[in-house]
Parts: structure tokens; C-alpha cells; sequence
């Protein structure tokens, strides 16, 4: 599940902010692997609150 959101949110699919708090620090850690920790402008982006 942490997976499909993390890819949902890499892929424009599924926005940030409606993801359960619990589950985010796990998803962020998923996104991570995704992009590159050497992406981390990227990261913030698709993380962000607003």
C-alpha cells in the first residue's frame, strides 16, 4: 500500500495532502527511492502541503 501511494504521487496520480499522516513519513521514505536521494528539490515538491 505504502508503495502504490508513493508511486501514485511520484506519477502526478494522487496529491500529498489527502494521504493519512501516519503513512506519510513511510511513503516520503519510498519517494525517495524512487527520484534519488540526490533529488531532494523534487522530493519537496511532491511533498509539499499546499
Amino acid at each position: 500500500m505504502i508503495m502504490l501511494f508513493a508511486l501514485n504521487v511520484v506519477y502526478n496520480n494522487y496529491p500529498w495532502k489527502p494521504i493519512p499522516a501516519i503513512l506519510k513519513p513511510k511513503i516520503k521514505e519510498q519517494i525517495i527511492l524512487i527520484v534519488g536521494a540526490d533529488n531532494m528539490e523534487l522530493v519537496n515538491q511532491l511533498t509539499k502541503e499546499d
